[in-house]
């Protein structure tokens, strides 16, 4: 996460996680690991897929990929 986020950026992250008790003393807990590990399956689909071009065969697999992603997120 750090690699991504810059370091103020990071310090208010962790401080969000914290309010929403996904994040306690400098561990993350089992719910916020999931909704953590979603963001960045999310973040690593949209990244990759703006990067290849969209036609109608695989439009619907990306959707469903997407909507797993988002459910995690």
């Amino acid at each position: 996460m750090e690699e991504n986020i810059p370091t103020y950026q990071f310090k208010d992250f962790r401080e969000i996680m914290r309010r929403y008790k996904l994040l306690e003393g400098e561990h993350f807990t089992q719910q916020g690991r999931q909704v953590l590990g979603g963001n960045l399956l999310l973040y690593k689909f949209l990244k990759t897929q703006f990067d290849v071009k969209i036609d109608s065969s695989n439009v619907q697999d990306r959707c469903d990929r997407l909507a797993v992603f988002m459910k995690h997120a």
